[in-house]
């Protein structure tokens, strides 16, 4: 069911999205989210070069889809070529524009296997500690989101939730293709069943009066492709297919993403937000829809839609589409804890402006109930809700004007996304709350010397390797690490180091291990460092457990230390149970490039 769009924006398609997908998904955190065996996407001149472009590239003629009355098709292969092939052989032809595979992925809670935990109830709901930090009962006395739309594109939503009661409109659900976008699956059964109802009601607490469009992209796997998603951002933008009716809706949360980036996507997203001025069809008169009018862009009244999206639950700085799009009116979210740090599980980058309550998030679950879960998918609702609530207070902003406002107003936490969304400041509430004693913002230190030693090669130095190891293995054959980092000359004038957290990523790991960081002595040398002349080590250990993504170790003794002393030789990095069966981990070096070693710190007044 493909609809017809006259939307003046060249919906062009295919939007790999990624919350939603998992057909095919990649087998580690490193890999390329996959594609859909046996088609291809394709976007042509024209209409009329589809058969011969099928004959020529082994392309069944009868499209298993097409996008509206555009050249746009899902396409099957007939030959057994892999899609990457096939795709790469049709964008070298003429008669094609765009050609990619269709592309899959999943949402970030799917991809770290992590469900809800069910409790709570509505009072706890309305009550935790999210909406306080965002300042949103202040954001309320201006506006509480009435005359908008959400379009929340996920697996559904339980519409007879009573938190939800009142607050949604007609949707679709884009999987099964039929009027009922309700959730599908077994709690406990279905890891990332109720994800749609949890997003909502996260919506629901931040724009009660916003209305909710539910549209269902995702099955019960969390499994969807991007022909699926572009279908619904075509309904979410204009459900009844005609343009001169203004039923779509404002903005669009996907707390979903992929690691694919294709040019569709980025010519879809362009569109809907009204990024740029574009054309509304391929004739002659320079426009881009098939009408042959010149209207600009239609959507959400020409001031295009506001799309926000989660920016991944990866733990590093990897790029996940659309959040990674950096179009204009698209909105990246990471995820902060209740301390207004930045939760360790949260992708950043310097595509991510801002960072909304994602850790420990209470919200509404399939059956009237109610379930606690952490993610960039739970921060994202919190942005769309405020995104809301700026289109009912100023109606005449356009979409890249409501996110450049999220990100000029939000509240600074330091750290690798060093800005928090704060709703009052955003809508002109003027926060009365006396600032703390100026101890400075916190920190995030890189490293600036790191290197792994070998007990078996006890003279050699590693110093220039882009991994750190750490290892327990029988009598003469551990490895331990050593990292340094530039912490400031001296404290903030009377002020403690309130917090200080070293995080290093691992590459590789054996689970279940305890890793120590212990505060360095004396003096080493990234280029000569080895076994044999390997620093002294002082003070007590600071703990972590070995596992996946960024490890942490509240290292605030060890840095306090430095501090006191003057004396700053970083730390040593072991296995607390050396001499084991080779237990081993790697890390990202600095010499990495990417997720690299890290040292947040914070300060308070002393005696505070």
């Amino acid at each position: 069911m493909f609809r017809q769009l006259t939307l003046a924006i060249c919906l062009v398609i295919f939007l790999s999205l990624g919350a939603l997908f998992v057909a095919a998904a990649a087998a580690n955190d490193d890999e390329l989210d996959g594609y859909v065996p046996d088609e291809v996407l394709v976007k042509l001149v024209q209409a009329a070069d589809l058969p011969g472009v099928a004959t020529d590239h082994h392309l069944d003629p009868i499209p298993l889809d097409q996008f509206g009355a555009r050249p746009i098709y899902r396409l099957r292969i007939l030959d057994g070529a892999t899609p990457p092939d096939r795709a790469a052989a049709l964008a070298a032809d003429a008669r094609v524009m765009v050609a990619e595979p269709n592309f899959v992925g999943e949402t970030p809670e799917g991809r770290q296997r992590t469900p809800w935990a069910g409790g709570g109830n509505s009072d706890e709901y309305a009550e935790q500690w999210a909406p306080v930090t965002i300042r949103l009962p202040e954001a309320h006395t201006v506006t509480s989101g009435d005359g908008i739309t959400v379009a929340v594109l996920d697996t559904g939503i339980d519409a007879t939730h009573p938190a939800l009661a009142g607050r949604l409109v007609s949707g679709y659900d884009f999987v099964d293709m039929d009027a009922d976008p309700s959730e599908v699956g077994m709690i406990g059964q279905d890891l990332v069943f109720g994800h749609g109802t949890h997003v909502a009601g996260i919506m629901a607490l931040a724009a009660p009066e916003a209305s909710i469009m539910p549209v269902r992209v995702l099955d019960r796997d969390g499994v969807g492709n991007v022909w699926v998603l572009v279908e619904a951002l075509a309904f979410a933008v204009d459900p009844d297919g005609n343009p001169a009716t203004d039923d779509g809706v404002d903005v669009i949360n996907m707390s979903l993403g992929t690691t694919r980036r294709t040019d569709l996507l980025t010519e879809i997203i362009t569109d809907i937000t009204c990024a740029n001025g574009v054309d509304d069809d391929d004739d002659d008169d320079g426009d881009d829809d098939g009408d042959d009018d010149d209207n600009g862009c239609s959507a959400a009244g020409g001031r295009g839609v506001v799309v926000v999206a989660a920016a991944g639950n990866r733990g590093a700085s990897v790029r996940e589409y659309p959040a990674a799009e950096e179009t204009p009116g698209v909105l990246a979210v990471a995820a902060s804890t209740i301390t207004d740090t930045l939760a360790s599980f949260s992708t950043f980058g310097p595509w991510v402006p801002v960072a909304a309550p994602g850790q420990d998030i209470l919200s509404t679950v399939p059956g009237g109930g109610f379930g606690t879960w952490s993610g960039t998918s739970m921060a994202a609702p919190f942005a769309a809700g405020q995104a809301a609530l700026l289109r009912a207070a100023y109606p005449d902003l356009a979409a890249a004007e409501v996110v450049e406002r999220i990100v000029t107003t939000a509240a600074p936490i330091g750290g690798l996304v060093p800005l928090r969304i704060d709703t009052a400041a955003s809508l002109g509430v003027v926060d009365t709350i006396p600032p703390p004693s100026d101890c400075g913002a916190p920190i995030t230190l890189l490293a600036v010397a790191d290197s792994w030693i070998d007990q078996n090669s006890a003279a050699n130095n590693f110093g220039t390797d882009a991994i750190l190891k750490v290892r327990s293995q029988g009598p003469g054959d551990n490895f331990r690490t050593l990292i340094r980092f530039a912490l400031p000359a001296s404290l903030p004038e009377s002020c403690v180091v309130e917090s200080a957290v070293l995080r290093l990523y691992a590459a590789a790991w054996t689970s279940g291990r305890t890793l120590q960081a212990l505060r360095v002595a004396t003096t080493w040398s990234e280029t000569s460092v080895a076994w044999n002349n390997q620093p002294a080590t002082t003070g007590e250990a600071a703990t972590a457990t070995s596992g996946s993504n960024y490890r942490e170790w509240n290292v605030t003794t060890q840095v306090q230390a430095i501090f006191d002393t003057g004396a700053n030789n970083g730390f040593l990095i072991r296995d607390a149970a050396e001499g084991g069966n080779g237990f081993e981990q790697q890390f990202h070096g600095r010499e990495k490039g990417e997720s690299p070693p890290l040292l947040a710190i914070s300060f308070a007044p002393a005696g505070g």
